[in-house]
């Protein structure tokens, strides 16, 4: 027989001084729900979204002259994004999933 994993069997880990948490540790669970975490993350990508347009502007108008700089913005935006999309896509996957099963 096969002993189920249990997440509260990951806890916490010390090594050299530092403690390092781990998913179903009690200081983790209850603090923040997912959709909470889910509009922080959201919020924050529009955030991103948000730099990389106004240094595109400034970019345009010549107030910046570091490429570079525009570049780092939108890539940063651009990867949080395809993440976010990503994330999406696998959770409608696992919903899908669950939906199929029978009862």
């Amino acid at each position: 027989m096969v002993n189920p994993v249990s997440l509260t069997q990951v806890g916490t880990v010390s090594t050299d001084n530092q403690t390092t948490r781990g998913l179903g540790t009690p200081e983790s669970a209850g603090k923040a729900s997912f959709r909470d975490l889910l509009e922080k993350s959201l919020g924050e990508i529009n955030d991103l979204q948000s730099v990389a347009e106004e240094k595109i502007r400034k970019f345009a108008t010549g107030e910046v002259t570091d490429l570079r700089e525009v570049m780092v913005a939108v890539e940063e935006a651009n990867l949080a994004f395809q993440f976010t999309l990503q994330m999406r896509n696998k959770i409608v996957e696992a919903y899908q999933e669950i939906s199929r099963l029978q009862v």
